[in-house]
């Protein structure tokens, strides 16, 4: 559609970003960066979001060093711009270099205040995650949960991400106990996924209507309904109801199963449907990206490392499960997260070595 729209209208700059995106998304950087030369052609010389998106798309590519290039270009000429530095954080994040990743984080932290401020929080715990530090992660998501609640209190995903911290550690009681400090409609998400794993479906029900009541206001009433249709099949899956997830799934919104791919390609592993399982988890891979700031999810991503290693194994890949298994463990050298899959790793690892 997106291809029709620019055939039509080539001089629309509104067409451009979103195809360089989608192409991005597909795996052709090529004609992704063709794309954004073209959405710059059509601004005026310098305009900061082809700058930006250019960024976005070498991250996604794995061009780190072009990526940080192009961010860094935008701090000097638009500092107030998307939030380059924070971006710079997360690209560094995503090459490993964890010392350099905190410091610019920290860096966006104390220049940032507002919403601006909650982001660089979110990226702080995102560093903490990429260390194998759940509890210190989990204390930055809800730093950043509550400057959100004073400067858009729309946005709720530190709620949702310090949840999950407790949740793939089998921790719902945790979870619930953090969550009810909260008041926003994200906790009551939490809370409810909670209930929902601790066998209380009437109090979990109770927290979903107030959370869908809380949305869709904000939403919608579709979006709100796809949101708690969303959490159930969270629930789901840290309950290890793996086809449940598999026949629920279709329920949600395409572009937003995207997004949250790696809990499809996990029920797909863990139900050894092997081609579909690496297609959802390289999609999964794809998502997150400095482009995702605050969406993403970063403990998804080390774990979308772990299930792919598996699935690569099952399919006879043995030098690309190894690749996999390795950088999932990478997060864990020196870490106490009581994540199942780090010993499974360890022993994949043995088994191929």
């Amino acid at each position: 559609m997106l291809e029709e729209a620019q055939l039509a209208d080539p001089n629309s700059a509104l067409i451009y970003n979103p195809l360089a995106y989608t192409y991005a998304f597909q795996g052709d950087l090529s004609r992704a960066l063709a794309t954004v030369d073209k959405y710059a052609a059509v601004l005026p010389p310098n305009d900061p979001n082809p700058i930006d998106t250019r960024a976005d798309i070498y991250a996604m590519g794995g061009q780190f060093d072009k990526s940080i290039a192009e961010y860094e270009k935008n701090v000097k000429l638009h500092p107030e711009f998307s939030m380059p530095e924070m971006k710079i954080a997360l690209v560094y994040l995503l090459a490993g270099e964890n010392r350099k990743a905190e410091e610019t984080a920290r860096s966006a932290y104390r220049k940032a205040s507002g919403a601006d401020r909650a982001y660089a929080a979110d990226a702080l715990g995102d560093i903490a995650l990429g260390r194998g530090a759940f509890s210190r992660a989990a204390t930055y998501f809800e730093e950043a949960a509550r400057l959100f609640r004073t400067a858009d209190p729309h946005l709720v995903h530190g709620e949702l991400k310090a949840g999950e911290i407790y949740f793939e550690q089998r921790e719902p009681h945790a979870a619930l106990a953090r969550a009810r400090r909260t008041p926003s409609f994200g906790a009551a998400e939490v809370r409810g996924v909670a209930y929902l794993l601790s066998k209380n479906e009437t109090a979990a029900e109770k927290e979903f209507a107030a959370a869908r009541t809380a949305m869709a206001p904000v939403f919608g009433d579709y979006m709100a309904d796809k949101l708690i249709a969303f959490d159930r099949l969270r629930a789901a899956s840290y309950a290890g109801q793996w086809q449940h997830v598999i026949d629920g799934w279709p329920e949600l919104p395409g572009w937003f199963g995207q997004l949250q791919a790696f809990f499809l390609g996990r029920a797909y592993a863990e139900t050894a449907m092997w081609p579909e399982a690496e297609k959802e988890l390289r999609t999964a891979l794809a998502w997150v990206s400095p482009g995702n700031v605050g969406i993403h999810d970063f403990l998804s991503y080390e774990l979308t490392q772990f299930y792919l290693g598996n699935v690569l194994e099952h399919e006879g890949k043995k030098a690309e499960a190894v690749e996999a298994y390795r950088a999932f463990l990478s997060h864990f050298e020196h870490s106490t997260a009581r994540l199942p899959e780090i010993g499974e790793a360890r022993a994949a690892l043995h088994r191929l070595m």
